[in-house]
């Protein structure tokens, strides 16, 4: 696999400043700039997830690390930290036993990110117990950043600053531990890094797919009460040894369960301006779910989950690991000037 040039990772518009901190706006509340990893091995027996996510507005940090060691599911969720704890030359954040720090080795190509922290089973044996975890990841790009820059969408863009966000398809090493339990990651994922407004209250429906013959990113978002297929924001990419390019049209047709585990299923039918096309099922191999009632104005709850799925195409070829993470309320959702 080859390393991607200067201008390969840059013909989206994202420059190698990009991986530091932006300027923000402190009196806006919904202020977002936050970083996240995932990987998962081959096989699917090894994965998990992480997101630092800094709220100036609000003096707040929210950190998570989801692991997944083929059995269970360990979460560290903590969603109100204090800002003043956090270094941003470093990206570092370490007080009470709680430690994150993120490398930027060689800007777009390499990052290096470590954690430690106490953690919580929430799936699998020995579910209920708090367990230390660690992680020491090196993250490497292997294809464009890819980003639609500042869609100017209400609640997600800014007048004056830099509103924007970037996605790549990784390569992952390294390891973690779940008490005395070590597991080696050799693997793939993705990162993403955002900046600027984030109004929470919407709808999404996020797939990545990264496999040895190519990469494939698509996501819908609907910012009001219609289903994400239904007059939806529809990003992504298509990315590959002869490029990377954005998706025209997605659409997931899926069923839902009360399973925490194996939350949904279905299928997704994509097609990309370079020509490719992703059709094909999704299946679930293990999920989490995610709280981020938190994050929604007014305070609400909803049915986030991110979960380890395997897609297999309809035209016979190999079946492919990825992620599909969702939001989506099951009741009525609420806007600030409604409650």
């Amino acid at each position: 696999m080859t390393t991607p040039s200067l201008d390969e990772l840059t013909q989206f518009g994202v420059c190698p400043a990009d991986e530091h901190q932006h300027p923000f706006d402190a009196s806006d509340p919904t202020w977002n700039e936050s970083i996240f990893y995932d990987w998962y091995t081959d096989d699917g027996g090894i994965a998990g997830h992480v997101r630092l996510g800094l709220m100036p507005g609000q003096e707040r940090v929210w950190l998570w690390i989801y692991l997944f060691d083929g059995t269970r599911w360990v979460a560290v969720d903590e969603a109100r930290l204090p800002l003043s704890r956090f270094d941003w030359d470093t990206f570092t954040y370490d007080a009470h036993g709680l430690r994150f720090e993120r490398e930027v080795v060689q800007e777009l190509l390499h990052n290096r990110v470590q954690a430690s922290a106490f953690g919580r089973v929430i799936a699998g044996p020995d579910v209920g117990r708090v367990l230390p975890v660690s992680l020491a990841l090196d993250v490497f790009g292997i294809g464009a950043c890819h980003s639609v820059g500042d869609t100017g969408v209400s609640g997600h863009s800014h007048g004056e600053l830099s509103a924007s966000r970037f996605e790549q398809p990784t390569r992952v090493t390294g390891h973690f531990t779940i008490g005395d339990e070590r597991f080696e990651v050799d693997g793939r994922g993705e990162r993403d890094h955002s900046w600027g407004p984030r109004m929470w209250n919407m709808e999404w429906r996020f797939l990545v797919l990264n496999g040895e013959r190519y990469r494939r990113q698509a996501v819908a978002v609907s910012f009001g009460d219609g289903e994400p297929d239904e007059d939806a924001l529809m990003v992504g990419y298509s990315s590959d040894e002869s490029g990377t390019a954005d998706l025209d049209q997605v659409r997931f047709t899926l069923r839902y369960t009360d399973d925490a585990q194996q939350p949904y299923e279905g299928r997704v039918d994509a097609r990309y301006e370079d020509g490719a096309t992703l059709a094909g099922t999704l299946v679930c191999v293990s999920a989490a779910e995610i709280d981020a009632s938190h994050t929604f104005s007014p305070p609400q709850p909803s049915r986030y989950q991110r979960a380890l799925v395997r897609f297999t195409p309809d035209d016979g070829g190999p079946p492919c690991l990825g992620w599909l993470e969702i939001n989506r309320f099951l009741q009525p959702l609420v806007f600030e000037d409604e409650a």
